[in-house]
This record gives C-alpha cells, structure tokens and sequence, in this order.
C-alpha cells in the first residue's frame, strides 16, 4: 500500500554497545521507514521467540533523544504468548532500531518479561515492523492464520474503559488537539468518535479529552473501519497546549487477506 510521503533527513541510529544494531530513519519520525534491508540483514527466527502478535501502537513513551522506551498495543491477532486486549512492550536501548508510532498497526516479535520487570521485553537488535510495510505484509502471509484473533471492537473486555461511538465523553479539564494522519490514497466520506463527526481530510484534527475512543472511519467506497484511538498529552507546543498526533496510514489493511493471499 503507498501511504502518505514522509520527506526527512535520514539519520543514522547506533548503539555504541553494539555496532551491528544500525539503522536509517526519518527525522520527521514516520512508521513507513523500510524493514527489508535490516530484516534482510538479520532475518527473524520464529521459534526463538516467545510473543508473536499484530497490535495498533496505542501510546508510545519516548527517551530523551526521542527514541521509543515502552509501547502499548492493543492486540488485533496473536500467534504466541498473549490472548489479553493490551500489552505492553519495553525496549532495550540495545534495540534502537525498534522505533514505534502511536496509531500505527505493527507485526510485533518479543520475549518473555524478564525478572526485573513486568513487561514482554525487546532482543538485542530488534526492529518494528510496519503493517502498512510490503515486507510484514510478506511476513504476515509467511506465519499464516493467527490461532487467536481479537473480537470485534466493542466486544472486548477493554471496551468497558472505551468511549463508544455516539456516547459523549467524561467532561475533562484537559483538552488534547489531536492530528490524525491517514492514508490519501482512499477518499473518506465521514470520521466518527464518540458524539461527534468531522468532514474528511488528508490530517484530521480534532479536540477531545484524554481517554480512550472508538474511531471510525466511513470511506468513500462503502467499506467501514473501526480502531481504537487513545487521546493523551504527548507534547505541549507553544501556542496549542496539549497535543497528540497518530499516524494511521494503515486503516485499509484487511489482515485476514494478508495471512492468506
């Protein structure tokens, strides 16, 4: 699928401890960069592996150089190690290359929680891999059908913390101006969250407060998406106050066909 063009100046990412764990980036920070040449360079091992799943990033914590530190994900379809709505994953800074974006649909490849703490963890050198990349959609297709699948979104257990579509959201004194960036290659007729609708557009904004939506997207061709959308204060520019930005380029992505084309 092509997604939006991201145009940055590419910078080398290293780990001095490791000199293999090298990798090129955008500077504008986009979760299209391509995998196949370090996926090439240091292929997975699936049975080394102890989680395997697709999950929508839905916050990302940064490092002070702008790195990913901890994701949680929202669970679409899992091979191994995890039937539970979220998860979260820790990234060693031996991993500098497993860079994640809120709102992107990622193939997510961990271990077990270590000792030290609670979360599913990195290897060293690990890297994300994009659903709206041609190279997972590769990967997708090479483990097959999931043995788990998640509900339909509003049958989860983690709906019971979600705003629903129609239902107007908790009055807070927080307001998030939120950018959503999709996909300009699919016409969208309407988007919808919680009790309000908005007209489409390459980048949606919007203003809602903190929480945890049900977003929906009417497409021009009849086809409906639904995701979850989590709303918090990633950043404070000057002159907007509270901002989040989630990048979705792969809203049109139908996994069932990837893991079987």
């Amino acid at each position: 699928m092509t997604g939006p063009l991201l145009i940055g100046t590419l910078a080398l990412l290293s780990n001095p401890l490791n000199s293999m764990c090298t990798c090129a980036i955008s500077s504008i920070r986009s979760p299209l960069a391509d995998p196949g040449r370090i996926a090439a360079e240091r292929p997975v091992t699936w049975s080394e592996r102890d989680y395997i799943f697709v999950g929508r990033a839905l916050e990302v914590d940064r490092t002070e150089t702008g790195l990913s530190k901890r994701v949680r994900f929202a669970v679409e379809a899992s091979w191994r190690g995890t039937a539970a709505d979220t998860v979260t994953l820790e990234i060693g800074d031996n991993a500098p290359c497993a860079d994640y974006f809120p709102g992107a649909l990622y193939l997510v490849i961990a271990d077990a929680p270590r000792s030290t703490q609670p979360f599913m963890t990195t290897a060293p050198c690990d890297i994300s891999y994009s659903v709206a990349h041609e190279r997972t959609l590769e990967m997708l297709l090479e483990l097959g059908p999931p043995p788990r699948r998640a509900p339909a979104i509003g049958t989860r257990s983690i709906d019971e913390r979600v705003v629903q579509l129609g239902q107007a959201p908790e009055p807070d004194s927080v307001a998030v101006t939120v950018g959503i960036g999709l996909d300009p290659e699919f016409k969208i007729s309407l988007v919808r969250v919680a009790d309000r609708s908005f007209a489409p557009g390459r980048v949606l904004q919007l203003s809602l407060p903190v929480g945890l939506y049900v977003l929906r997207i009417e497409w021009s061709d009849g086809r409906v998406t639904d995701a979850y959308l989590s709303v918090r204060c990633d950043e404070r520019p000057e002159g907007i106050g509270c901002y989040a930005f989630r990048f979705m380029p792969d809203l049109r992505t139908n996994l069932e066909e990837a893991w079987t084309r």
